[in-house]
């Protein structure tokens, strides 16, 4: 009985003076420090913002370099020296441009068409009262066309040119024959004269007044012995030299079967009417 009392009290004793020491009064705090310790917020948003604009820096880097080489594969250069060596390279080309414009010199010519008489009276010609105008606008950089009015007609006008006299026996535009410089409305099928290149538009078939309009014909250059813009010069400086014809289905028939060859049904010699401004 006194052994059982004994243990009594120590037990006791241990209840009152040693528990409380073990974990009553201890911070529960200090027991989430034996944790691991999350890292500091601020730390991960630098950490974040660092990764990124690390990031940022390294799409923005690829971005340029891309960008570089798409310019360098488009103007063979880098960067932004090829971008500026493409505005410097329009900036010049403008200036030729512009340079080349003035440059250009453009004249207008007239000549009043009327039949060869010698030529066209054959009995059954329906071209024998022909008549007309025409008005050329010719540019030394190739920019040519030509406009025509003729009337009293009645077969199909076939060809239009701009000839050169060959200035034989002292002839001209009014008297002579030579090739064709310049040509303008045609057929490219029977009947058909060829110039050497295929005509751009159709002449205009005769109306119910036996008239036949063409406006603004696009000229085609067919001359192999001088460049466009010496041609345009040579009929500035020797106007009397050229001549503006049209050749008809009747008159080509006629003498093709009379010589083998054709002859122009109308022609006028070629007058200076404007200068260039």
């Amino acid at each position: 009985a006194a052994l059982v009392v004994v243990v009594l009290v120590v037990v006791v004793l241990v209840v009152v003076f040693v528990a409380p020491g073990i974990g009553g009064n201890e911070d529960p705090g200090e027991f989430v420090g034996e944790f691991p310790t999350p890292p500091d917020w601020q730390d991960v948003r630098t950490n974040t913002t660092s990764e990124l604009t690390t990031t940022h820096a390294t799409e923005t880097q690829a971005s340029t370099t891309q960008a570089s080489t798409t310019t360098a594969d488009n103007v063979g250069g880098p960067s932004l020296t090829g971008t500026t060596q493409v505005a410097s390279s329009k900036t010049t080309t403008m200036s030729s441009m512009t340079t080349s414009s003035i440059g250009d010199a453009c004249y207008t010519f007239a000549a009043r068409l009327s039949i060869h008489r010698q030529l066209q009276e054959f009995d059954g010609s329906p071209d024998k009262d022909v008549y007309g105008t025409a008005v050329a606008h010719l540019c030394t950089n190739g920019t040519l066309s030509a406009s025509a009015t003729m009337k009293g007609g009645g077969s199909q006008l076939i060809a239009s040119h701009i000839h050169v006299s060959d200035g034989v026996d002292g002839t001209d535009g009014a008297d002579g024959s030579g090739p064709v410089v310049i040509g303008f409305c045609g057929s490219n099928a029977d009947p058909h004269i060829d110039m050497g290149k295929p005509y751009a538009v159709p002449c205009s078939a005769w109306d119910d007044s036996e008239t036949s309009t063409n406006a603004e014909m696009p000229g085609v250059f067919v001359d192999r012995t001088m460049s466009v813009g010496q041609r345009v010069k040579d009929i500035r400086a020797r106007t009397s030299m050229y001549y503006f014809s049209f050749d008809s289905a009747a008159s080509f028939a006629h003498w093709r079967q009379q010589t083998g060859d054709h002859r122009g049904m109308a022609r006028g010699m070629l007058e200076l009417s404007s200068m260039p401004r």
